[in-house]
């Protein structure tokens, strides 16, 4: 039996015997008598399909955000579902496979919906009494002090240290400084362009590419600035939009761009994984998340297109 893309698509078909789509402003024009039938054809199709795509973007449920990732928070669930399911829709990750790879990397890259900056490991200072500071963010080394934020799990709170009190620091972002395949060229780079938003979008690259991308949208906003960054990571719409843009139109290592809706088609779960984490970090983690996501979006690959 026919689905009704199938019935849509054939009367689309009929009608571009006549009519092809403008490939610049998209616009339906009279086709040319020296246009090949199966260009029109196979043009008519793709923008029918597409269309479909867009148009019957099925959303994601509270209840199903939280069966995909259990240890959420009811706060933070109800806080990006509404942005999860709009950034979607927008990036065409509207099939059931497409979700569930999708939820799955941002539920491992945010600790599920909780972080939106890169931070799995402390900066460290080595003080001259002979002491170590660890397990904490230093979150403003400006003028002659350290402003330090211990992790909660260690109590939590804020204090300073005099830098003349110290003898070394070690950020945990140094491994990205200078890191020409991020883009990262100046100094400080590394820790200015760390991971932020749901999916972590690293480095210089990325902020710059992301910048154009959201100017031409009509936000003025760059995002390579200090405020621009604090919006990436504070900002809960922009902080699914991006990983949105990324997993479309983001770079891995100064590779070409991204498009890891056509690895999720394919279900290739670690080459999505090494894409966005840069390497094999969580990578159980991130296939456990996947197979859950899988029966929770109730995903027949040999149907996961439909």
């Amino acid at each position: 039996m026919a689905s009704v893309l199938d019935k849509v698509t054939a009367a689309w078909n009929i009608l571009s015997l006549s009519f092809s789509i403008n490939p610049i402003n998209k616009i339906i024009q009279p086709c040319p008598l020296s246009q090949k039938k199966e260009e029109v054809v196979l043009e008519s199709t793709v923008a029918v399909s597409k269309y479909l795509e867009k148009n019957n973007y099925q959303e994601v449920t509270l209840e199903e955000l939280k069966a995909m990732m259990p240890l959420a928070k009811k706060k933070d669930l109800e806080k990006y579902l509404p942005h999860l399911n709009t950034v979607m829709n927008r990036y065409n990750i509207n099939t059931p496979i497409r979700k569930a790879h999708f939820i799955s990397q941002i539920g491992h890259e945010s600790d599920n919906l909780s972080r939106t900056w890169e931070k799995k490991n402390p900066d460290t200072i080595k003080m001259k009494d002979g002491s170590i500071i660890a397990n904490g963010d230093i979150i403003d080394d400006s003028n002659e002090k350290y402003k330090i934020q211990k992790w909660n799990k260690y109590g939590g709170g804020e204090f300073t240290v005099l830098k003349s009190d110290t003898v070394s620091v070690t950020y945990f972002f140094d491994k990205y400084q200078k890191n020409k395949n991020l883009g990262n060229i100046n100094e400080g780079d590394g820790r200015a362009f760390m991971g932020r938003g749901l999916i972590q979008v690293t480095g210089r690259f990325n902020y710059e590419k992301y910048t154009q991308y959201r100017n031409k949208l009509g936000d003025n906003t760059d995002y390579t600035s200090e405020a621009g960054r604090e919006k990436l990571r504070n900002n809960p719409e922009i902080a699914t939009d991006s990983a949105g843009w990324f997993w479309t139109q983001g770079s891995y290592q100064g590779s070409k761009t991204l498009n890891l809706n056509e690895l999720a088609d394919e279900d290739k779960g670690n080459q999505i994984s090494r894409k966005v984490n840069g390497g094999e970090i969580g990578l159980k983690d991130r296939r456990d998340r996947v197979k859950k996501a899988k029966e929770v979006l109730q995903v027949d690959f040999k149907s996961h297109l439909m």
